[in-house]
Parts: C-alpha cells; sequence; structure tokens
C-alpha cells in the first residue's frame, strides 16, 4: 500500500462516522501524466477521480485498507477518462447547491519539488495565505515535506464553522495514532472519544432536573384545582359550560360507577369511545380515578380496528355514548353509557372475560400504529403523566385565566395535553367538534368566536386554517407538534404578540419531550431542548455518543417513558434499552428519528432512520399498511410510500403485485377492502400495479427503483389506447393541453381535470393541427378524444365547419410596421379611453409581489428584466393619442429600472407596498412596468413587479414569472438565457385583430349579442348598505371565504356528471343567489376570458383578455339542473362569440350612461384557471406575498380559486354601497346554494 491509500482509508471512516453513512465516496486529483513526454510541460493536464468505498461491516483497519488499496488500484488503470465525461454519463441529478458525484475532496500533494540554486540567494517553501473560496463542501490536503506531513483543510464557510473542522482535524489526527498503534483495530472503535468540552455541553443540555411532589397524580391535580377554584370555567362546549366544581362531581360519579364493576384485583382496562363532548373528559378523568387505565377510541375508526384495540388491550370495561354503534357487537364486556354531560344513565354488565390487565399506576394504553401490520398499545404511568404536565405547566406554561381550544381526536396522545393542562392549572378547555376540527374556515370562524389563549394542533391544521383565509389571532400561544415545522409557516403564524412553541416527541414518551419557543422564521427550524426530568442522547450505530453536530439516532430517557407495549414484551426489549451512557440503570427510548445536536444546544430532526412516518400528525408504520394490502384477496406483495405531490400536500402511494397481473387490480374494491380495517388517513391515495416488486442486489426493496407516482393516472379506469391516426393526434392534444402523460380513448376530457379555459386551448390546438374549424361546442357535446375524432371524420363535421368558416387571416409579423406607430387592439383603445376620463386611476395596475428569502442577486435580476424587456415589445410600448385614437408606440430600446429599498419592518413593508401599488402610470410616457426590490434583511426580500393592465392580464404574469425565472437563474450560472423565438408580438396580434375582426365576421358576432342581450335589464338591484353615488369612486374591500375540500370535490363531480365545467355550476349558482338578492329573474354578470385562442399567443405578455356577458333567465323558478342546463347552453353561445370586443357590444347597444355604475352589468364573475406561473430563483425560496388593495371596479366582483384543499372565493366589494358584513352574508348564502345543489 501507499501512504497515500493509508490517508485514504483513514479519511474514509472520519466520513462515515461524521455522515452516518457507510458508504463514502470522496474525490481525488491525479497528475494525469502517464506518458514521460509530457512531465516537462507547462499545461492543464490533471483529472479527478472518484473513489468509493464501502466501510460497512465493521471491518478492521487492515481489512479496509485492503479495500481502498483494490478501489484505488482499479481506478488509477481507469484514470485517462475526463471526470466531465463520467458526469455525462452518469446524468447525476444537478443540484446548484453542490458539486456532482461527491462533495469531499481528498489529496496527497506530493508532487516532487527542488528549488533551483540562484547565487547569492537561499530559497525555501511557504505559506500560501488561504482564500476566500471553496471548491468543494471540504478539501482535505496532506503535504510531505522533509520527512513531515502537513494537513490543509478547505473548507465551505456557509456551511461549517471553525470549530467543527478543528475538531475533525483532531479526531482524524486521533485515528492515525490508534492505526499505527494497532492496524488491526475494528474502525467501529476509530474517533469514538470525545472531546471534554463535548461532554460537558451535553451534559449541561441535559441538566433538566425539575422538583415537583411526586406522589400526586394529574386526576388528583384536578380534582384540587376544582376545590381551589369551583366556580371558575373548566369546560365550554357548543354554547354550554361546565365549572370545574360541576366537573369534580361529575368524575366523582363516573368513578363511583366504574368502582362498583371494576374487578379490584388489578388495574384494568376502561375503553372509551364517545364523540367529542364534555362526557369524552369526564371519562376519561373518571376511568383513572376509579384506578384503571384509559384507551381512547376514535369513533372515526373502522370497526374492525376498535374491535382489535379492544381485544388486544383485554379491555374489562367501554363507556360510550352509543350503545348501539356497530364496533361494539361483539364487545362481551362491561358497558357504560353517557350522556353528553358525562352523567351514567345505564350500565349493561358483560359476561365475565378472562383478561390480563396492566401494570399498577397505569394512566392511559393508546395504540400507535404498528410494522407488523397490527397497531400496538403504549403503557403510560401516572408518573410519566404527572411529570410531563408539571413540566408543561412551566414551559411553555399555562395560567388561570387561559382558554386552550382543545382540536386533537382523543386517539392521538397529545388530546391529553389540551384536557389536562388546562384543568390542573383552573383554565378552561373549549371543545371543537370533530366536524369543526376538519373544516378549515369553520376552525377560523370558532376561533374568532370563542377568542382561545392557546391551542395546540399539527402543521397540517395550522396551514389548513391559513388557506382557509384565517388572518391569526393577537396574543395567542401557538403550539406545534406532531410533523416537522417548516420556515414558510413559521412565518406565517407568527406575529409579535404570538408566542409560537415547536414541539417534539414520540408517544413512548408521554406526548412531548422537547419544546422550543420560535423567535422568527428565518433561522432553522429546531426542536429545541429536554422537557423537566428528561435526558436525550444521539446515539451512533454502536450505541456510543455521537459528537456534537454528526447525525445519529435520538434516543431519550427520563420520567417520561413509557412502561412498554401492552402484550408485547419482545418489542420492548428492543426498543427500550439500558442506558449506555448514564451507567445508572435507566432506560433510554430508540425513537428512530435521526437527529443532531447543534452547537446551540438545541435538537434539530433529519429524518427517520427505519419506516415509520407521519402523516398530517399521525404516526404511521408504512408496514402496516403493507400487511393490510397482502391481506386482501388477489394482492400478492406490496410496497407503500409517500409521496410529496407540492409543499404540504404529501400522500400514501400504494405499490401492488396483483396474483393475476392480466386482471389487473379493482381499485375501488381494494379502497374499500381497506377501509374496513385502516383509518382514511392510512389508505392509499395512488395505486400502482407492477408484475414484481424490484429488488436490491441484496434482495431487499429497492425503492428508488420504483416508478415515479403518476398522479395523472387517476380516473384512468379502463384505458384505452388510440386506435389510428386521427386519435393519436387528438390524444397527444389533450395530453399537452391537461399535462397528462397518456390519455385514453374513452377519457372525459371534463373528468381529467379539463375546464373552459383549457377547452379553449385544446380546440385551438386541434384546429391548427387539422386545419379544421372545430366548434367549441363540440368538446361540450363529445369530451372524449374518441368523441372528437369521430366528429373530424364526419360529413356533419365538415358542414358545420363551413357553416362556421370565419375569414382565416394569417397571424403574421410584420416588422417593418415598427417604424411607425401602431393601432392599438380594442381592449387597449377602451382602456385608453377610461384612462383619459380618471388620469391616474391606479385601479388598472396589476401588482405581483412574492417574497424571497435567500440569495436575490440584483445583477442578474437586472440582466434578466432588460432581456425581457427586450424580448416582449409590450413591455417597450406607451400608448399615445393620434386624432382621437390610440396607438402603439414601440421603443427599440427601454430601460426599466430595478429599485431596491431598505425596509425596516414587516407594517413598513406593507405601507411601502400600498403606495407602490397606487402609483400611477402615465400611458404615454412610460415604462408601463416597474420592479421594486423591498430588503428587509440580508436575506430577505420581497419582489414587486407593477405592470399596467393597457399591456398585460393575468395570464401574463404567468408568463412574466415563468420567464423572469428563466433568465435570472441563467444568468446567476454566467450564461445567456435560451428560449425560442416568439413567433408574433402583441402589434402584430393588434393588427391581425384590426383586419380579421371587421366587416361581415363582425356583424355576425354583433348580430349574436345584440339577440342576446337586447331587452336586459341594465342594472342589477342588489340591496345596498348606503344610497349610490353620483360618480363611481372605486373605493374597496375585499371578503374571503373558503369551500372544503369535499364539497369542491362534488361540485366537480356534478359538473362531470352534466357534462358541464365547474365554472358552469359556480355560476348558475350565483346566478340563483344573485336572483334571490335582487328580486329580478333577468340576471347578467361579467366574466373574463383569455382571449387567447390561438396557440401563437400563448407565450405572449398582452392585454388579450375579454370580457363577456352571460346573462341568466331565472323565469319559472327552474330546478337547479334546468338552471345549470341554461347556464351551459348561454356560456357555450357565448364562447363561440367571444371575438368581439366589450367595448363594441357596449357602442353597439348604448345603454344610458350613468357615471355612477357600469356599463351593462355591475357584478363580475370568475374563476381563476389561467395559468399560475412560478417564479422559481435559484438559491432562494420563493412563496406569495399578498398586496392589500382597496380599490374594486365594479360594484361586486366574485373570484373564486381552486386549490388542492378546495375552493377559495374572495369577494370584492365598493364599499361606498355595501359593509363588510352585508357581503359576508351574501357569501354565506352562496356557499348554503352550493351545498344544496351537490
Amino acid at each position: 500500500c501507499t501512504l497515500f491509500m493509508v490517508l485514504l482509508a483513514a479519511f474514509d471512516v472520519l466520513m462515515a462516522r461524521y455522515t452516518g453513512s457507510e458508504d463514502t465516496v470522496v474525490g481525488t486529483p491525479i497528475a494525469g501524466r502517464q506518458r514521460t513526454e509530457v512531465e516537462g510541460l507547462v499545461g492543464l493536464f490533471v483529472n479527478t477521480l472518484v473513489m468509493r468505498v464501502d466501510v460497512g461491516g465493521n471491518p478492521t483497519f487492515a481489512e479496509l485498507l485492503a479495500r481502498v488499496r483494490a478501489i484505488s488500484i482499479d481506478a488509477f488503470s481507469n484514470q485517462e477518462l475526463p471526470f466531465e465525461k463520467l458526469v455525462e454519463i452518469l446524468q447525476p441529478a444537478r443540484d446548484m447547491s453542490h458539486t456532482p458525484l461527491f462533495q469531499t475532496m481528498f489529496a496527497l500533494q506530493n508532487t516532487p519539488w527542488e528549488a533551483q540554486p540562484i547565487r547569492g540567494v537561499t530559497v525555501s517553501p511557504g505559506e500560501t495565505s488561504p482564500g476566500e473560496t471553496a471548491k468543494f463542501d471540504l478539501s482535505w490536503s496532506a503535504n510531505e515535506f522533509d520527512g513531515e506531513l502537513w494537513l490543509s483543510v478547505e473548507y465551505n464557510s456557509d456551511l461549517f464553522d471553525a470549530t467543527t473542522i478543528e475538531q475533525l482535524v483532531a479526531v482524524y489526527e486521533s485515528m492515525l495514532v490508534a492505526i499505527v498503534e494497532n492496524p488491526s483495530i475494528e474502525t467501529a472503535s476509530l474517533g469514538v472519544a470525545l472531546p471534554h468540552s463535548d461532554l460537558r455541553r451535553l451534559a449541561d443540555w441535559n441538566d433538566t432536573a425539575m422538583a415537583y411532589d411526586r406522589g400526586v397524580t394529574v386526576v388528583e391535580r384536578v380534582l384540587e384545582q376544582a376545590r381551589r377554584t369551583p366556580d371558575a370555567i373548566a369546560i365550554e362546549d357548543d354554547g354550554e359550560r361546565m365549572t370545574h366544581a360541576e366537573l369534580a362531581s361529575r368524575i366523582e360519579g363516573m368513578a363511583d360507577n366504574l368502582r362498583n364493576v371494576l374487578p379490584s384485583n388489578e388495574t384494568q382496562v376502561a375503553a372509551i369511545l364517545v364523540d367529542r363532548s364534555p362526557a369524552m373528559v369526564v371519562a376519561v378523568f373518571g376511568a383513572m380515578h376509579a384506578g384503571a387505565a384509559y384507551l381512547p377510541l376514535d369513533p372515526q375508526y373502522p370497526a374492525e380496528r376498535i374491535e382489535y384495540m379492544l381485544d388486544d388491550s383485554g379491555s374489562a370495561i367501554l363507556i360510550t355514548d352509543d350503545a348501539e354503534r356497530g364496533a361494539l357487537r361483539s364487545f362481551g364486556g362491561t358497558l357504560v353509557v353517557v350522556d353528553e354531560a358525562g352523567a351514567v344513565t345505564s350500565v349493561r354488565r358483560g359476561d365475565p372475560i378472562d383478561v390480563c390487565g396492566v401494570a399498577a399506576g397505569t394512566a392511559y394504553v393508546i395504540y400507535t400504529s404498528g410494522s407488523t401490520g397490527l397497531p400496538k398499545g403504549v403503557c403510560i404511568s401516572h408518573a410519566a403523566l404527572a411529570n410531563f404536565i408539571v413540566s408543561m405547566t412551566r414551559t411553555p406554561g399555562i395560567s388561570p385565566g387561559d382558554r386552550l381550544l382543545a382540536v386533537t381526536t382523543l386517539s392521538f396522545d397529545i388530546a391529553a395535553l389540551e384536557l389536562m393542562l388546562p384543568l390542573t392549572a383552573g383554565a378552561t378547555v373549549i371543545i371543537a367538534s370533530t366536524e369543526t376540527a376538519a373544516d378549515g374556515r369553520a376552525l377560523a370562524t370558532m376561533i374568532d368566536a370563542c377568542e382561545p389563549s392557546v391551542m395546540q394542533a399539527t402543521p397540517s391544521t395550522w396551514r389548513m386554517l391559513l388557506n382557509a383565509g384565517w388572518q391569526g389571532r393577537q396574543g395567542m400561544t401557538i403550539l406545534c407538534g406532531g410533523e416537522p415545522l417548516d420556515r414558510a409557516l413559521a412565518r406565517q403564524l407568527l406575529s409579535p404578540r404570538n408566542e409560537l412553541w415547536n414541539m417534539y416527541g414520540p408517544t413512548e414518551t408521554t406526548i412531548w419531550s422537547t419544546c422550543m419557543r420560535i423567535a422568527d422564521g428565518d433561522t432553522p427550524i429546531t426542536v429545541g431542548r429536554p422537557i423537566g426530568n428528561t435526558r436525550i442522547h444521539i446515539l451512533d450505530g454502536q450505541m456510543r455518543l455521537a459528537p456534537i453536530g454528526v447525525a445519529g439516532e435520538l434516543c431519550i430517557g427520563g420520567e417520561g417513558l413509557a412502561d412498554g407495549y401492552h402484550r408485547r414484551p419482545e418489542l420492548t426489549a428492543e426498543r427500550f434499552v439500558v442506558d449506555p451512557v448514564a451507567n445508572d440503570g435507566g432506560r433510554l427510548y430508540r425513537t428512530g428519528d435521526r437527529a443532531r445536536w447543534r452547537r446551540d444546544g438545541t435538537l434539530e430532526l433529519l429524518g427517520r432512520m427505519d419506516r415509520q412516518v407521519k402523516l398530517r400528525g399521525f404516526r404511521i408504520e408504512l408496514g402496516e399498511i403493507e400487511a393490510a394490502l397482502t391481506s386482501v384477496s388477489g394482492i400478492e406483495a406490496a410496497v407503500v410510500v409517500l409521496d410529496e405531490v407540492s409543499p404540504g400536500d404529501t400522500r400514501i402511494v400504494a405499490y401492488v403485485v396483483p396474483e393475476a397481473p392480466k386482471e389487473g387490480v379493482d381499485t375501488a374494491r381494494l379502497r374499500d377492502e381497506l377501509r374496513r380495517g385502516l383509518p382514511d388517513y392510512m389508505v392509499p391515495s395512488l395505486t400502482v400495479a407492477m408484475p414484481s416488486v424490484p429488488l436490491t442486489p441484496n434482495g431487499k426493496v429497492d425503492r428508488r427503483a420504483l416508478p415515479w407516482p403518476d398522479w395523472s393516472s387517476l380516473g384512468a379506469d379502463g384505458f384505452v389506447a388510440p386506435r389510428d391516426a386521427i386519435e393519436t393526434a387528438v390524444a397527444d392534444l389533450f395530453a399537452e393541453v391537461l399535462g397528462r402523460p397518456a390519455i385514453g380513448v374513452h377519457d372525459s376530457f371534463f373528468e381529467l381535470g379539463g375546464h373552459s379555459l383549457l377547452a379553449t386551448q385544446l380546440v385551438a390546438r386541434i384546429r391548427d393541427a387539422f386545419a379544421a374549424e372545430l366548434p367549441l361546442r363540440a368538446l361540450f357535446d363529445a369530451p372524449t378524444v374518441a368523441g372528437l375524432a369521430e366528429f373530424l371524420r364526419s360529413d356533419d363535421a365538415e358542414a358545420l365547419a363551413r357553416a362556421l368558416a370565419r375569414p382565416h387571416h394569417q397571424l403574421r409579423p410584420r416588422a417593418a410596421d415598427r417604424r411607425h406607430d401602431v393601432p392599438a387592439s380594442f381592449v387597449q383603445q377602451r382602456m385608453w379611453f377610461l384612462d383619459r376620463l380618471e388620469p391616474g386611476n391606479p385601479v388598472y395596475n396589476l401588482v405581483r409581489s412574492m417574497r424571497v428569502s435567500g440569495e436575490l442577486e440584483v445583477a442578474p435580476l437586472e440582466q434578466a428584466v432588460a432581456a425581457l424587456v427586450m424580448r416582449h415589445e409590450t413591455l417597450r410600448t406607451t400608448i399615445v393619442g393620434v386624432d382621437g385614437e390610440a396607438m402603439q408606440r414601440i421603443e427599440d430600446e427601454c430601460r426599466v429600472p430595478v429599485v431596491i429599498e431598505s425596509i425596516d419592518s414587516g407594517a413598513a413593508i406593507d405601507t411601502r407596498l400600498a403606495a407602490i401599488a397606487r402609483r400611477p402610470f402615465d400611458l404615454a410616457t412610460g415604462p408601463l412596468v416597474r420592479v421594486h426590490v423591498l430588503q428587509s434583511g440580508e436575506r430577505e426580500h420581497v419582489l414587486v413587479l407593477i405592470i399596467h393592465h393597457i399591456v398585460a392580464d393575468g395570464w401574463s404574469m404567468a408568463v412574466l414569472f415563468d420567464e423572469l425565472a428563466h433568465a435570472y437563474n441563467a444568468y446567476r450560472a454566467g450564461r445567456a438565457p435560451e428560449w425560442p423565438p416568439l413567433p408574433v408580438q402583441y402589434a402584430d396580434y393588434a393588427l391581425w385583430q384590426r383586419g380579421w375582426l371587421a366587416g361581415a365576421e363582425l356583424e355576425r358576432q354583433l348580430g349574436y349579442w345584440r339577440q342576446q342581450l337586447g331587452g336586459a335589464s341594465p342594472q342589477l338591484p342588489l340591496p345596498t348598505d348606503r344610497p349610490r353615488l353620483p360618480v363611481q369612486r372605486h373605493r374597496g374591500a375585499w371578503h374571503r371565504a373558503y369551500l372544503s375540500e369535499s364539497l369542491s370535490r362534488q361540485l366537480r363531480e356534478l359538473a362531470g356528471r352534466q357534462q358541464t365545467t365547474l365554472f358552469m355550476v359556480l355560476l348558475a349558482a350565483f346566478d340563483a343567489v344573485l336572483a334571490r338578492y335582487s328580486g329580478q329573474a333577468d340576471v347578467s354578470v361579467g366574466t373574463p376570458i383569455a382571449g387567447r385562442r390561438r396557440t401563437e399567443l400563448e407565450g405572449l405578455i398582452g392585454f388579450f383578455v375579454n370580457t363577456l356577458v352571460l346573462r341568466a333567465d331565472l323565469r319559472g323558478d327552474p330546478r337547479f339542473d334546468e338552471l345549470l342546463a341554461r347556464v351551459k347552453h348561454t356560456a357555450l353561445d357565448a364562447y363561440a362569440h367571444q371575438d368581439v370586443p366589450f367595448e363594441k357590444i357596449v357602442d353597439e347597444l348604448k345603454p344610458a350612461r350613468d357615471a355612477g355604475r357600469t356599463p351593462v352589468f355591475q357584478v363580475m364573475f370568475n374563476l381563476h384557471n389561467e395559468p399560475a406561473g412560478a417564479l422559481r430563483l435559484e438559491g432562494a425560496d420563493v412563496s406569495a406575498f399578498g398586496v392589500a388593495r382597496n380599490t374594486s371596479k365594479f360594484d361586486l366582483s366574485v373570484s373564486l380559486s381552486e386549490s388542492n384543499d378546495g375552493l377559495y372565493a374572495q369577494f370584492e366589494y365598493d364599499t361606498d354601497l355595501f359593509d363588510a358584513a352585508t357581503v359576508a352574508g351574501l357569501g354565506d348564502y352562496y356557499a348554503q346554494v352550493l351545498a344544496a345543489v351537490v
């Protein structure tokens, strides 16, 4: 062996020790001068070799050295392949945050150096000052000189502190000393000893001694508190209140009844199966006071799961509020029935059961998911529970005047905090119903109504609240746990007067074991330090203390540990082990969580070491789901994984191998079978059938080889592939528009997520592909590939296409025309006219602002903005008046500066944003786009884009975001952006529109609108809170509402059944609301339409959007399906005549003009489904940052937008006409109508 191999082997051991990975990959340079001819040349010959070493199996150092020697020799023999070529061949996933293939470099510098004699001069090597750059995360270089080894380490200072590197060097040196003394030493024994400074810090961080009266249980503390504050409110539930004295009385009554039926020889389990009510609280404390251990059961669980828990726990008693529950039919023990207040109404003694009780002193038994396919019971003692409650009383703390809103299901152990902590302190528990706790909007309403001072929930629940429009509550203590808390959510939850606490702990260590107050959302989120009488060790694979900063298994000891698993001694012995650090006979619970100590003494979680996961706060063993799958007849094997579809949206995916592959998998039957034994949160969202499970060479499941989850396959049951060229072409266009990889010929466009906007895009593409004038109605009549293909083949289709034929002017670039002013488009003409009526009105300023956390480089941003201005003529366009007509003046060059401003606080940012948004544009001067960056910290920015509506629309903003990000990332990487040339510019479109929409075509479409809107009521007399002003001032506000995921899904299903779109369903219901409020059956509303019916226009920034007037006839009190059919007919006809600008319709109808209201309609309705656009800036996290608007173009505008968890509605209204309460009431009524129609 060579010295290089010895040093590299030791370095591999060091990397394995500090990364926790036995597979080490290190780069090393090699001279690349294998030929003697090049030895004397000056040139770049050096290459990089990648040394991959398996350190697993705890080899001796001599054995590891043999492995390194073999790998090195093989690498040297194949050294001529350039590293760049290797990367090109392997194609690793690229990440700008680190180098490909390896991130650590190791080198032995032994290049010959010989000083040439210079007369009168002594030459010797000198030290080189370290630079301020690092090519890799870590570069480890050993240098031979005069028989000595010198070590230099170059490191990325964004990742490591100097003290960490010094520690690494010290450990490496100790390894080399040990290797020299004993080459046969086991590698697992190398680098074990921690520095005394680390040992001292770890001891300090685990100094959590807390004194309290250990002889008093939690239930005794609750009863004692009732004696101190008998009249204080203990429980609130749906308007009903119960004092502490009344609660104590109920607890005593419940305990007396239970003592009469409990066997007296040992501690028995009393199961609790009640809905969320005061009875739930009384049952919990009553069972413990009677000497039983309570077992919480969720009424939402499948009957089979409840029956298993009752049987496995050996429950002698079941407390319930409904004796007729299906899950209780097989229960043979004693049944205690209670009312909502917790009073016992009846006792049905069962047959004597031969049950095995639990250990004396057990407070409760709670079941968690089990890897064997069956849930396992965890036994928590009164001592552990009391220690936890006392610790929580001190930190985060609770006071007698506090009000805690309880939202967690009783079967989730953190519910114990919600019920017990307030009642031991004289505070109040407010109980949210199961329905309210699961509905973001309802929960937000309850918070506003009951004004809690404390609330505990999982990040998923907090995110659900925020997505429902909850604005937060000042002075609230927010406890967040059960899942990782990310920075974005932390920032949303934080406010100057709130306390945000991040909590962590497994069920086996009594609810929470650590906690941390989060001061801001910009620093790394940790789980803090141990609570009272709790110690935490981070141990390596040999159960030794890991160095500070090094990942290992998080193990918990102290007074919070469970007694073990109920009737599972083998599993208890596996997970609860003797503490190898304390040497006092104490126990540790091995959590299976991977974590590390940070140098500030807080704990950072790094994921799981096994296959246990957390989903929406619930701990799930994926093995349990796999066992449930393979228990279903017809399933031979199964693998279950989690997939994060989008941030915050994680779902379960099941890969199954059917016993009869040709027959496939009946996913509907499979889900029904699983629901019999698994709760809904454990039922896979997607099932993928496979011929076999991929395996690694050692026979384990190769999860990396599983196919990527295809969420687009949902709804693709009965897939039939295209059968000819026409179907293939149409299917390709379906897939292109819907963003799906494959479309069956019988798949419905609308069931696959299509809507009216996408329908317009699809029809435009089919027109281009087939040179046929396909009417939009054809897609609604035949929304499948097969149906449209047949339509395209038929003679009728040809005849219809001829009947609807229009002058087919070619849309092409007209470069020469830029030397002169170009006529504005029709919509630009109208907006120019409005601007002349009210100069400086900011109501048509389009504003988009994004929070950018991380690195935002100004120079690439300025280059990107300049590139976009040159790419899109609209960004270099002003609108000038020439002889009373609006004209586009396009400049060859236009500079749009990026304005950088430093802002001190969030409030100041809001104020400045509002001012930027209100600043008017001069249409004749320009530029008509502005870019601002508001800096609130070194790595915190708000990027603001403001553009006048006359040169852009909502679709344009998505294009702008996508291309701005593309250009920024390219310039940041030192290259110019690459994008396909634009087929046309907006000015080309304006010229084309005026040529195409003229003469017969204009008259044909105007004829439709004359007939459709003739005789329509020009006003919609909604009841207002104030008289209408003579002139609109466009002062506005907005109200937000939320439609649950369940209701949204039902609305989409209704649209599918009726062969309409979701927009049509929502509009029909809104028409009904307006008819009810206005008292008239003739209702006209406006709705925007993208106006990009040609594929050439999809990538342009410009003002294309048009407004359609949809008139609804509600005469004769139609059923909703009849009204929906009318709305569908009207909408399809409107889409077929959408090219006439709204301004032309107004000119044609000549309504009586009134400066106090908009002509033709006063209410706007919209479902946002244009492309969202993504501002993905490398080196930064980007999220939306709302801009408060106080303008309103119409009396009322309703905008709905789709998300993964439901529909969100925003009601923008004229504050000169309406109060907030009036609009909120209208929104509530609209939601009621939608709920009724499904």
